[in-house]
């Protein structure tokens, strides 16, 4: 999700607020594919991405792309659709929560260490995507779009649609945020609350890096693990610590562990 996050900033400079949203969106459509459509698991998570992909592909094409270029109208605009879709959820699906069966039962022990197979599964897709995205931006349409987030202007001049960037930019990017929904659905269940993760995605893009994608998956990486393991030690005060420390190393390092520091004036 971070990542997608990351993709968006960096190609068409939108804070988008409402990728949180995305993720939301993923969830349930995981759980109503594999759920109550019974379809193969992978389909199901492959069918959120696509769901999320046309959901978010339709909000650039009505907002997002009237307001490219200015920051602070595309972050307030996201706010707004943040409300309309949550809303919008609440309207549909109601207040309650909606759960799945787990995709795998049972329990892998690995040296003491305990890990739920749901979970391992998780972490495996997630490095799937994470791999297959690395490939994608490195084929003609992903140097494209680090052309374009580099200079748009000489990206134009080179034959570069920045319209077509921006548009599958949007796109890949809700579908990152419509798989990682799907995969938290069987675990975490599908609620109107879930997009909350917004803000835990936000500051992963900060201590990152502007538009470093590379960054994104370390640091959300490290903050999964922080927050699998700080439970086990210092229990609900362990989201208070992550936060602080994600709070420091902004203060000490305002570009981020993994940008580049601005240039001096």
């Amino acid at each position: 999700m971070a990542s997608g996050l990351t993709l968006i900033m960096g190609v068409a400079r939108i804070l988008n607020i409402a990728h949180g949203e995305f993720y939301l969106l993923g969830a349930y459509a995981f759980v109503f594919l594999y759920g109550f459509f019974h379809l193969n698991w992978i389909l199901a998570l492959i069918g959120s991405a696509l769901t999320v992909a046309i959901i978010g592909t339709i909000c650039h094409w009505l907002i997002f792309r009237h307001l490219l270029g200015n920051f602070f109208a595309t972050m307030c605009a996201s706010i707004g659709l943040l409300m309309l879709l949550n809303q919008s959820v609440v309207v549909v699906f109601g207040e309650r929560d909606y759960f799945v069966m787990p995709i795998f039962r049972g329990i892998l022990n690995i040296g003491g260490l305990t890990l739920p197979y749901d979970k391992v599964v998780v972490l495996g897709v997630s490095l799937f995507v994470m791999l297959g995205l690395y490939r994608f931006l490195n084929t003609k349409v992903g140097k494209a779009m680090t052309a374009t987030s580099m200079d748009s202007e000489a990206a134009v001049l080179l034959g570069i649609s920045p319209t077509i960037i921006f548009i599958t930019a949007i796109a890949v990017a809700s579908a990152l945020a419509g798989i990682a929904g799907g995969m938290m659905a069987p675990i975490m269940g599908a609620n109107r609350h879930l997009s909350g993760i917004i803000l835990l995605a936000i500051l992963i893009v900060l201590v990152a890096g502007h538009g470093s994608m590379k960054g994104a998956v370390i640091i959300g990486l490290l903050v999964g693990l922080v927050e699998s393991f700080g439970y086990q030690f210092l229990g609900t005060w362990y989201l208070l610590a992550l936060f602080i420390l994600l709070g420091i190393i902004i203060y000490f390092r305002p570009e981020g562990l993994f940008g580049e520091a601005p240039p001096e004036v």
